[in-house]
C-alpha cells in the first residue's frame, strides 16, 4: 500500500536503498548527543558536521575536545574533519562558533580540519551594515543538519547546541554502514562549503571563489548562478546513477529519495502530490524551522529568480510510513 502510493516519486529521483537493519530511530536529545560523540570517537576517515551553528556551552566544548582528540589520535592519521555553519549565526556575539573551533584550526592538525561559513547573497552593502544581529538572519540562513562519520549518516533537524543535546526534542535517524547515502550527503555539504567562506587559523574569512559575492550586486548575481548550477549538477549526477536494490535477506528496505530542484514546488505535480499525500498519511503541516517529527519544510539556498530549492528528503519504510525527514537546507 505504501509503496504504491509513493511510487510516483521515482519519476523525480532515483531511490537510494538502505538495508532495514542499518537504520535506527533515536528517541531523545541525549541519544542524539551520544551518537555524535560516538561517531567522532570511532570515525577513521571522515567527519562531516553541517549545522546552523555550534553553541558555546560545556556540551559543545566537549564535542570540540572530542574532535581534537580524534584528529590527534595517531591510530587515525588519515582522518579529516569538515564543519559547515552559517556565517551570520556562527559569528554572532563572542564567544561564538568560530572562536570555539579556533583551537582546531590553529592546532597541529589544522591541515586536516576545515571550517566553512555560508553567507547568504541577500545581505550585502548597506543592508549588511544597518541590520542588527538576529534581525539580519531573516535574510537567509544555511541550516542543513548533516552529520557523517565514515559510512554512517545521522540526519536530524537538531542544531549542535546544548538545548538540542539535553531537552529540545527533534527528529534523529541514524543510517549505519550506508556508504552511498553518506557519500551523497557529504557531497551536498561539500558543494555548499565550496561556495562558502573558508575560515583561517586567524579567524579571517576568505572567499571560496575568485571573487567576494558580497562586494557588489554583479558579484551577488554571479554567485547565485554559480552555486545554483553546482547544486543542480550534483542532483542530476545523483539521479543518473542506476540504483540497484539490495538482494540480501533480512530487514526491511528503506528508500531515500533526494528530490529534484524546482523553481516553484507548490505549482508542480510533485508539490501537489506531496502536500496531498502528506495530509492524508500523516497530517503533516509545513513549517519553516520544523520542530515536530511530522513537520516538513522547504527552504531556499539562494532566493533569486529562477531560484532552486532542495526540497525535503523523503524517508519511508515498510510496512508503516512513520516519519518524513527534512533535509533542512536553507538560506
Amino acid at each position: 500500500m505504501v509503496v504504491s502510493e509513493f511510487s510516483w516519486l521515482c519519476r523525480y529521483s532515483k531511490p537510494i536503498y538502505v538495508h532495514g537493519r542499518n537504520i535506527r530511530v533515536l528517541s531523545t536529545p541525549q541519544d542524539f548527543y551520544g551518537a555524535l560523540l560516538s561517531g567522532v570517537r570511532t570515525a577513521q576517515r571522515r567527519i562531516v558536521l553541517s549545522s546552523l551553528y555550534l553553541g558555546t556551552g560545556k556540551h559543545e566544548q566537549e564535542l570540540v575536545e572530542c574532535l581534537g582528540s580524534a584528529l590527534s589520535d595517531g591510530a587515525r592519521p588519515h582522518l579529516r574533519c569538515s564543519v559547515l555553519l552559517d556565517c551570520l549565526r556562527g559569528t554572532r556575539g563572542h564567544p561564538n562558533s568560530v572562536s570555539l573551533l579556533r583551537p582546531l584550526l590553529s592546532g597541529p592538525h589544522g591541515d586536516r580540519f576545515s571550517l566553512h561559513l555560508y553567507h547568504t547573497p541577500n545581505l550585502r552593502g548597506l543592508l549588511r551594515k544597518v541590520f542588527p544581529a538576529r534581525l539580519n538572519e531573516g535574510m537567509g540562513l544555511q541550516h542543513t543538519k548533516i552529520y557523517v562519520f565514515d559510512d554512517s549518516l545521522l540526519l536530524s533537524g537538531a542544531n549542535l547546541s546544548r538545548d538540542y543535546f539535553t531537552n529540545r526534542q527533534d527528529r534523529y535517524m541514524l543510517f549505519s554502514d550506508s556508504t552511498r547515502l553518506a557519500d551523497y550527503f557529504s557531497r551536498v555539504a561539500q558543494t555548499i562549503a565550496d561556495h562558502s567562506y573558508c575560515v583561517g587559523s586567524d579567524e579571517e574569512l576568505r572567499p571560496a571563489l575568485e571573487f567576494d559575492h558580497l562586494t557588489s550586486r554583479a558579484n551577488s548575481v554571479k554567485y547565485r548562478r554559480i552555486i545554483s548550477d553546482s547544486v543542480r549538477n550534483l542532483l542530476r549526477s545523483e539521479q543518473s546513477i542506476n540504483c540497484q536494490s539490495n538482494s540480501g535477506s533480512g530487514g526491511t528496505r528503506r528508500e531515500i529519495l533526494p528530490c529534484s530542484p524546482s523553481s516553484r514546488w507548490g505549482n508542480t505535480e510533485y508539490g501537489r502530490r506531496k502536500r496531498r499525500q502528506s495530509d492524508s498519511w500523516l497530517g503533516c503541516r509545513q513549517e519553516r524551522d520544523c520542530v515536530s517529527p511530522r513537520a516538513t519544510s522547504t527552504c531556499h539556498l539562494a532566493t533569486s529568480r529562477p531560484c532552486w530549492e532542495l526540497e525535503e528528503t523523503y524517508l519511508y519504510w515498510l510496512p508503516l510510513l512513520r516519519h518524513l525527514v527534512s533535509l533542512g537546507l536553507g538560506v
